[in-house]
């Protein structure tokens, strides 16, 4: 789902959120390692996207203890009401992904791209 943009961009055809700006993605060439938006998970947040891909995204991660045990593993957030009846809640927190090769990027906006990102977490976490 992609989150509502203040200054334009986050819904519908692409664009970048709380004004990010797309052509970043455009003029940074190789340096920009996008995923595929329809292979990101339900509870992702497209923060840069275009029509197909994400170059910022912010995913949601919980995982529970194993019934009877004492290891934790990854579950899905919607299961987490159910487990947390079963006296097993969840631990959850928010994966962020910034794909850019730092070592190729040659623009200091990133820089805003990867605060931008962690604020974003932040506040919905």
């Amino acid at each position: 789902h992609v989150p509502p943009a203040p200054g334009g961009g986050g819904g519908g055809g692409g664009g970048g959120w709380n004004g990010a700006p797309m052509e970043l993605m455009q003029k940074s060439g190789g340096a920009v390692l996008p995923l595929v938006s329809a292979s990101l998970p339900v509870d992702t947040d497209a923060l840069w996207r275009s029509r197909s891909t994400s170059a910022v995204a912010s995913m949601l991660y919980c995982e529970a203890q194993e019934a009877g045990g004492d290891k934790f593993v990854t579950v899905s957030p919607s299961l987490c009401g159910a487990l947390a009846s079963r006296g097993r809640p969840c631990s959850c927190g928010r994966v962020v992904y910034v794909g850019l090769d730092f070592r190729l990027a040659q623009s200091r906006a990133w820089d805003a791209a990867l605060a931008c990102a962690v604020s974003y977490a932040i506040r919905v976490a």
